[in-house]
């Protein structure tokens, strides 16, 4: 993510529309530090392990860039650039993105699936849980005072109902584990495995006794994408061409669902990879051999849609990531296939 450096804000009249809050990982802030004008989650209080912070990014067509400390002006204070911020968040999220139901196999017997809520459809969802406005819809569908919070990656906020802020009851424990070990996944965009309570529409402070439950999420997590990526038989190699290096990836396909499923994993892996060398020209072809034996020729044109979908969500997110080439050359998928069944 590039970060902007023309502005000059003095006044909150000078603060734009497109002004976002942005929770950004504990990793990024050590860096950030002393630059980018960030703001605590428990503003004036030393920050726990893994929390993150709050950038404020400015959202254009192009690229979000963060603000920078020398910026704001000392006498605009930090609360009317975060006030800003929100309102801003809370216009753009109203008419974006929606809370879901969601549910999670708590894998104990007797013990039904843990309901909960999930904000998704937007870039910014995740900052949801800065919003008293949007936070208390959460506490209205759920009927619920009490909320366990959870925003491990970009663009997703979880949200369950709590009975104790202390003691996390086996199914609440297994809804926290189902969100964290999305933190731990390399092709996500990852914020935090932390678990916050939220009261009255507001973020209030950290479940206690969480440290082993995040411990086993990342064992569990790391396990399951070994496994997810060890389904889908492929290799990967460089081109060379004038433009600098691109990449190859070659899948061998015997299941078209498996197919479906993972190439999706698959790329992301490599692409996160790619991306720290300093040659890579942000092309990346996809070569599918097609060894199904139940694929049939009235299947190529679902296939073909299901591609076209993939590869055009897959644009999209790499670019709202903020992953390029040399250059900042946009990451540019393709793919063709062949089936020899």
């Amino acid at each position: 993510l590039e970060e902007q450096g023309s502005a000059n804000y003095t006044q909150a009249s000078d603060l734009p529309d497109n002004l976002f809050p942005a929770l950004k990982s504990a990793e990024w802030a050590e860096d950030a530090q002393g630059s980018v004008f960030i703001r605590n989650i428990f503003p004036g209080s030393d920050p726990k392990s893994m929390e993150p912070v709050i950038g404020y990014a400015i959202d254009t067509p192009q690229t979000i860039a963060f603000v920078n400390s020398d910026q704001v002006a000392e006498g605009l204070d930090a609360s009317v650039v975060h006030a800003k911020a929100l309102e801003n968040l809370e216009n753009r999220l109203q008419g974006q993105a929606q809370w879901q139901s969601v549910d999670f196999d708590t894998g104990i017997e007797g013990v039904p699936n843990v309901t909960g809520l999930v904000l998704e459809g937007d870039y910014f969802a995740s900052e949801a849980m800065l919003s008293e406005t949007l936070m208390k819809q959460a506490h209205e569908q759920l009927n619920s005072a009490l909320l366990m919070v959870i925003a491990p990656v970009r663009g997703e906020l979880f949200v369950s109902k709590l009975i104790s802020e202390s003691d996390a009851e086996p199914e609440r424990v297994a809804f926290a584990s189902a969100a964290i070990k999305r933190f731990f996944n390399p092709s996500q965009a990852a914020i935090s495995p932390n678990v916050w309570i939220a009261r009255n529409g507001s973020i209030v402070g950290h479940i206690a006794g969480m440290e082993d439950i995040i411990a086993t999420a990342k064992h569990y997590g790391e396990a399951e994408i070994e496994a997810e990526d060890a389904k889908l038989e492929h290799s990967v190699k460089g081109l060379q061409l004038e433009s600098g290096m691109a990449l190859k990836v070659n899948i061998i396909a015997h299941d078209v669902e498996i197919l479906l499923k993972n190439l999706q994993h698959v790329l992301r892996n490599y692409a996160h990879s790619i991306i720290e060398r300093e040659d890579f020209n942000g092309i990346v072809k996809v070569h599918v051999d097609m060894q199904d034996q139940d694929f049939l020729p009235d299947m190529q044109e679902t296939l073909n849609s299901e591609m076209d979908n993939m590869f055009s969500f897959l644009t999209e997110q790499f670019a709202s990531l903020g992953l390029t080439g040399k250059n900042n050359a946009p990451i540019s998928l393709s793919y063709h296939w062949e089936a020899n069944a």
